[in-house]
C-alpha cells in the first residue's frame, strides 16, 4: 500500500531516505525502498533525482542504489543546525539572568564573549525574532530591550512541555557545550513537575557522557516518547545478516556508548538484546508496556554487553603514547588499575564483555601481552593463525 503524507512528512522522509542510502549505499533496490518505506516507485526515483539536483551523486549500479559523491556543503549544513541550536541556547540562557531586562547589543555581546558565540548581525536578529515568536522571550523594538518571560513554560501546553523535555533531554548529549543544555533541562523539567506533568528522564543514559555527531534524531525520540509513555514499539530493523525483519518490542532504555560512538535500544526481559539506532528503517508506538532498565549493567561493560564481570590483565610495553591512551581508560572505567613496572605497564579490570575489548588490544599491535583471561587469549591468537593463513595462501 503507497504511503500518504502531509507536506512536513513527506519531508522528513525524504530527508530519512537520503539518510539511509549514505548509510547503506549498493545495499539495497528501489524496490526493497518501496517496501521499507511505503513509497511507490515513482516517488523514491523522483526523490533521487532531487538528491541529484542536490548536488549529490546517485546512481543504480546492478539494481542497487549507490551514493557516489556527496557535496561539500552537506557536512557544513548539519554541523551549521546544530551551531545554530546552540546559539538560540545560549542567548535564552543569558536572557533569563536579567529579570528587568538587557539591552540587545549588550546581550550580543555578552553571549559572544562568554560563550564564544561567532556570529553576524543578521544571524543575531533572526535568532532574537525566532525567540520572540516563539515566545520564550519578551522583544520590545521601541526600547531594544529583551526580557525573559516569568515563565518560559507559560506560552506552552502539556504536550508541547513534553516535547521541549524530550529535545532538551537528548541535546544534552550531543550538544558541544553541554552544561548550558543541562541547567536548561533541569529548569524545564523541575516546572514540568511543579505543574504535575510527568516525565521520566532515566532512561536515556550516555556512558561517559560523550556527545553524538550525527544521529537520527526523529528515530530517538519516537523511542524516547515510548519510553514516556511506557508502550512498546513496532520497528523494521536491518539484521546482521542484512535482511529486514519486522520486531514489536517493550524498550527499557536508551544508551549511548562513546567507545563505539553509537547508540542502541536496550530491550531486558529474559535476557537483555541491544538494537542498534541506525540499523532501525522504521517505528512506531503501539499498545505495550516497558521492560527493566539496570543502566549499572553498562558502566562496567567494555562495549554493550550483558555478560557477567570477568578479570582482565593486560601487560604493556612502558611507552609514553600506551600510558596516556590508559589513563584515558582508566577515566571512562573506575574500576581500573594501572601498575608500573620498570619496563611495561600492567592493567587490571573488571569488565563485561571481554571479546569486545579485542579491537582495542590490537590498537596497540605487538606492545599489548593479554595475561589474563585465557579465551580472550586464545581469540586473539586464532584470528592472527587465521590472518596468516590468508596471507599465506596469497602469496602461495
Amino acid at each position: 500500500m503507497a504511503f500518504k503524507s502531509s507536506s512536513q512528512e513527506l519531508a522528513f522522509y525524504r530527508q530519512k531516505i537520503l539518510y539511509f542510502l549514505i548509510n547503506h549505499s549498493g545495499e539495497y533496490t528501489i524496490d526493497d525502498l518501496t517496501k521499507m518505506f511505503g513509497f511507490k516507485k515513482r516517488r523514491i526515483q523522483d526523490f533521487i533525482s532531487e538528491y541529484n539536483q542536490n548536488g549529490f551523486e546517485i546512481i543504480v549500479r546492478k539494481g542497487k542504489i549507490c551514493v557516489e559523491k556527496v557535496p561539500e556543503v552537506y557536512d557544513s549544513f548539519n554541523k551549521l543546525l546544530l551551531y545554530q541550536n546552540m546559539q538560540k541556547l545560549a542567548v535564552l540562557h543569558e536572557v533569563k539572568k536579567y529579570e528587568n531586562g538587557i539591552n540587545r547589543r549588550l546581550l550580543y555581546d555578552i553571549v559572544s564573549r562568554e560563550k564564544g558565540i561567532i556570529w553576524g548581525n543578521t544571524t543575531y536578529h533572526n535568532i532574537i525574532n525566532f525567540l520572540a515568536e516563539e515566545g520564550l522571550i519578551y522583544y520590545d523594538k521601541s526600547s531594544n530591550l529583551i526580557k525573559p518571560l516569568n515563565n518560559i513554560t507559560d506560552n506552552l501546553n502539556d504536550d508541547e512541555i513534553l516535547d521541549l523535555l524530550i529535545f532538551l533531554d537528548v541535546a544534552r548529549f550531543i550538544s558541544s557545550k553541554p552544561k548550558t543544555v543541562e541547567g536548561i533541562y533541569n529548569k524545564i523539567k523541575l516546572q514540568a513537575k511543579k505543574q504535575g506533568i510527568y516525565f521520566n528522564g532515566k532512561r536515556i543514559y550516555s556512558v561517559n557522557n560523550r556527545r553524538v555527531i550525527i544521529f537520527d534524531e526523529m528515530i530517538l525520540k519516537i523511542i524516547e516518547e515510548a519510553i514516556l509513555e511506557e508502550k512498546a514499539l513496532k520497528i523494521k530493523y536491518k539484521s546482521n545478516r542484512g535482511d529486514i525483519i519486522d520486531l514489536t518490542v517493550n524498550p527499557s532504555g536508551l544508551i549511548y556508548l562513546d567507545y563505539k560512538d553509537m547508540w542502541y535500544l536496550v530491550v531486558q526481559n529474559n535476557r537483555t538484546s541491544l538494537y542498534r539506532l541506525d540499523k532501525i528503517i522504521q517505528v512506531e508506538i503501539v499498545e505495550g508496556s516497558l521492560s527493566g532498565f539496570n543502566k549499572d549493567l553498562f558502566e562496567e561493560s567494555f562495549g554493550v554487553s550483558p555478560e557477567e564481570l570477568e578479570d582482565i590483565i593486560i601487560r604493556f610495553d612502558k611507552e609514553q603514547f600506551i600510558y596516556k591512551k590508559l589513563i584515558k581508560y582508566k577515566a571512562v572505567h573506575k574500576s581500573a588499575e594501572i601498575i608500573e613496572t620498570e619496563d611495561s605497564y600492567i592493567l587490571k579490570d573488571k569488565v563485561r564483555g571481554v571479546l569486545e575489548i579485542k579491537r582495542w588490544i590490537r590498537g596497540f599491535g605487538k606492545s599489548a601481552y593479554i595475561i589474563e583471561p585465557r579465551r580472550l587469549r586464545e581469540d586473539v591468537i586464532k584470528d592472527l593463525d587465521l590472518m596468516i593463513k590468508r596471507y599465506g595462501d596469497i602469496d602461495g
